[in-house]
């Protein structure tokens, strides 16, 4: 009889630490900063004119890509054909993907900085809590109206995710800040060197602000994309600078926190119930409050 019971025993509580080691493991993947590039698509044949990628789903997409590989990037086109086995797309500029090599299409097709649109533009620090930030900053022609415009990439990013609007904000008139903040490779590390998913990010925009109000801007506008727009939200609601936000513009934002692990849970397959079971096991290990991110 003992040893049914010590079995069940073992049984009920193998049942307990299956679940809670997935929740922390993808609350491990959630927090963690140490990205590293995923390079999923495989370059078939390379010309002086064209880029032909094994067919997925990612190489079929329509637009302007940067392609990017470990030792190099490129400017590929829209789709000129494509079959079940590849995908045949223009090189508009850059060198010549290595036939074999594996890649990765990056929706910043321009680097390394402004200057990739021939605008002119300086290094800035914002004094943020965690210590000096780099930001770039890209004058306006003219900048009368006072209002400035601050880039908040998303989880993962950085400034540089930027350089595909500086054009259109730059045709605006607006003087912009292209903004680092806490854990990005080069900005400092927070306190625990994790991501606190907007919950204290926040306070790194809010000095990028400060150092606008304090060269000139009498407002800005925040540009977020994908957990920038979560960093700003947070700002909003917190920050007594959020009377100086004239606008938002949000591409991608992500607006519930709580909805966004749900997808990403149905996209790994791991079972729904686990998406709260990884918001309590997060709670615990950052103290956010995940009701304060729902922006729906």
């Amino acid at each position: 009889m003992g040893r049914w019971v010590r079995a069940g025993l073992g049984i009920g509580a193998g049942s307990v630490a299956v679940p809670l080691g997935i929740g922390w493991f993808y609350a491990n993947v959630l927090l963690d900063t140490s990205m590293r590039p995923l390079f999923p698509e495989t370059v078939r044949d390379s010309a002086a004119d064209t880029v032909t990628l094994a067919a997925s789903k990612l190489a079929l997409q329509s637009g302007t890509w940067g392609l990017r590989w470990p030792e190099g990037v490129a400017v590929i086109g829209p789709v000129l054909e494509s079959d079940r086995s590849r995908v045949v797309r223009p090189l508009l500029s850059g060198p010549r993907p290595p036939i074999g090599t594996s890649a990765a299409l990056d929706a910043c097709t321009f680097d390394p900085d402004p200057s990739a649109h021939g605008l002119a533009f300086t290094e800035v620090e914002i004094a943020a809590p965690v210590g000096p930030c780099p930001a770039w900053f890209v004058p306006a022609e003219n900048d009368a109206a006072g209002t400035w415009a601050l880039l908040v990439h998303g989880r993962g990013g950085s400034r540089r995710d930027g350089l595909r609007v500086l054009p259109a904000l730059h045709a605006l008139d607006l003087p912009v800040l292209a903004l680092s903040y806490r854990n990005d490779p080069e900005a400092p590390a927070s306190p625990d060197g994790r991501y606190h998913l907007g919950d204290t990010e926040w306070l790194d925009v809010e000095a990028g602000i400060e150092h606008a109000l304090a060269h000139g801007a009498e407002r800005v506008v925040l540009v977020g994309w994908s957990m920038g727009a979560a960093i700003i939200g947070a700002l909003l609601d917190r920050s007594a600078l959020a009377s100086t936000v004239a606008a938002l513009v949000w591409d991608a934002p992500l607006l519930d926190w709580r909805a966004t692990l749900r997808q990403q849970a149905r996209i790994r397959r791991i079972p729904p119930a686990l998406t709260e079971l990884t918001t309590g096991i997060t709670h615990r290990r950052i103290g956010i409050d995940f009701d304060r991110f729902d922006l729906g």
